[in-house]
């Protein structure tokens, strides 16, 4: 009788532009998947684990097969020698892994899509899924594995998923038919079906980002979360002062008064690393520090229209005159408004659509809750994958930002018992993800 098959399913962004190469995290994950296994299994010996990378850098697929022995310790492969295997017509095995290429709307070149991976995972065996990872850039909406646009993410838009749209969707790829009409509407309870209640489901990318949708502006207008501008304005700022909030605050005590929140700080903040970051890109442009205060005034400006028609009860209204500050600068809001702000976003995320389809199966979804990024480990003597940074690494890690402050926000004061304010065990992992279970799954519902 031939040893039971599990699956783990890995998915590598492209570079979108950028020197980040994410295809190499596929061998770090397997590597550090075999290590835990070996020491700890969470299936039964003996076993094989079918390791599937999806590589949308260049879109091939491929596979790595890895025996777990009975009675003895397993080997640890090697993460400078490949042996892994590229899938390729006509196969005598694998043949329900999904290696199709598509036309897209960015580009002419055919690609994987994610819905490759979606249905591959379908015709896995049921019970048999271990772990879904995916590497790659990423914001509120999905994993971004090649920068194609969801059109019908609009007023009057279609329910199922933009022709030639290859990346990951909150809005469709959870519905019964995971967006996808031919897939018919059982689709998602296959796809649930093929997990290993062990299972988890894992994105690696960023969450620092809102979008503007196309009803809105004529392109797709990306921004920095409302959350990530809240939070610590609300947060952040406070616990770094010695004000009687700050002090409330460190104690890990809930405000019962209300909160001054500078949005126009906000507005300035972003509109300078906007400004900034173009400059980079385009040396034609200024930066922020050869700007006058007109023009900071009227990119800032430019901005709070933006934020305000998304999220209204935190943003004021811009100036008549684009080129002075707002009439209103500050708002006043009380805890349960800001815990209220972050229950809407996190509903709206994509890894949470994937937890409230999952948890209830056993499986733990793994992401950047709202206002929360991602780097890439680039210290050698670690993997080489991704985690949240939280400040408190050593030099080396590859951590450009550090999201300290809004870490210890959700870990303190939003995954935590509502009633004695106690921080939920486990709701985030060893790489500062939060962990989205079934209990952390009926806390976002209960906070609704």
């Amino acid at each position: 009788m031939a040893d039971p098959e599990k699956y783990v399913f890995i998915v590598t962004g492209g570079k979108i532009g950028e020197t980040l190469d994410f295809s190499p995290m596929a061998r770090a994950c397997m590597v550090e998947l075999v290590i835990k296994w070996n020491g700890k299994p969470e299936f039964d010996l003996p076993a094989k684990v079918n390791f599937i990378h999806f590589d949308f850098e260049t879109n091939k697929v491929s596979v790595y097969q890895h025996a777990f022995p009975k009675g003895i310790k397993g080997t640890q492969p090697s993460l400078k020698n490949s042996d892994w295997k590229e899938l390729a017509d006509a196969r005598t095995d694998f043949k329900d892994i999904d290696i199709s290429t598509h036309d897209n709307n960015i580009n002419s070149t055919k690609t994987l899509s994610i819905t490759n991976v979606y249905g591959s995972i379908r015709k896995a065996p049921v019970g048999s899924v271990l772990d879904v990872s995916i590497f790659s850039h990423a914001y509120v909406k999905g994993p971004v594995l090649v920068d194609t646009s969801d059109t019908e993410a609009k007023a009057g838009g279609s329910s199922n998923r933009t022709p030639k749209d290859m990346d990951g969707r909150a809005r469709t790829d959870f519905n019964a038919n995971m967006g996808e009409a031919a897939a018919g509407d059982g689709a998602l309870a296959e796809f649930v079906a093929r997990f290993d209640p062990k299972g988890h489901f894992r994105v690696f990318g960023c969450n620092v980002q809102d979008v503007v949708p196309l009803d809105v502006v004529a392109e797709i207008r990306y921004m920095q979360a409302a959350v990530f501008q809240v939070v610590f304005q609300a947060f952040g700022k406070p616990i770094r002062g010695s004000s009687d909030l700050g002090n409330k605050l460190r104690k890990n005590q809930q405000p019962t008064d209300s909160l001054t929140l500078d949005m126009w700080e906000a507005m300035m903040n972003e509109a300078e690393k906007d400004a900034n970051s173009t400059a980079k890109k385009d040396p034609t442009k200024p930066k922020w520090s050869a700007m006058n205060t007109a023009q900071r005034n009227t990119a800032a400006n430019k901005l709070l229209a933006l934020h305000e028609h998304l999220d209204p009860f935190f943003y004021p209204s811009p100036s008549s005159d684009s080129n002075k500050p707002p009439p209103t600068q500050t708002i006043s809001r009380l805890w349960d408004d800001i815990i209220a702000l972050v229950t809407r976003k996190i509903s709206e995320c994509y890894i949470f659509k994937a937890a409230e389809a999952l948890a209830s199966h056993g499986v733990v979804c793994h992401g950047a809750p709202p206002g929360v990024g991602g780097n890439n480990e680039k210290d050698p003597r670690l993997l080489g994958l991704m985690r949240v940074c939280a400040g408190n690494e050593k030099a080396g890690l590859g951590c450009d930002d550090s999201y300290a402050s809004w870490l210890r926000f959700y870990k303190n004061f939003y995954f935590s018992d509502r009633q004695t304010h106690r921080p939920l065990d486990d709701s985030f992992d060893e790489r500062n993800y939060a962990r989205y279970d079934k209990k952390s799954v009926e806390l976002v519902h209960n906070s609704q």
